[in-house]
């Protein structure tokens, strides 16, 4: 799978899993782009954040190595897609 098919496929991911981890927060839904900042925009916790990674192992069938996270990975919705991403395409 090349990056850019294997981003897409994270960003749609994503966009499936975070509504749920977002569910308990009593701030709503906002709206989602690649540039929605995780702590910033959304109010996630390193918890929550955590919890969207897990899901996005289980819908994606992957191994998120989290030793490699650097802060600017989850910054936002599309670094996250991007360090994921970057992930799948080097154990395939």
């Amino acid at each position: 799978m090349s990056e850019s098919a294997a981003r897409e496929r994270v960003m749609e991911s994503i966009y499936v899993v975070l509504p749920e981890v977002l569910a308990a927060a009593p701030a709503g839904r906002p709206e989602f782009s690649e540039k929605t900042r995780l702590m910033e925009d959304l109010g996630m916790t390193s918890v929550a954040t955590l919890e969207l990674m897990l899901g996005l192992e289980d819908i994606l069938d992957i191994q998120i190595d989290v030793e490699e996270i650097q802060p600017d990975d989850v910054a936002c919705l599309g670094g996250l897609a991007d360090f994921i991403a970057g992930q799948m395409t080097v154990t395939d």
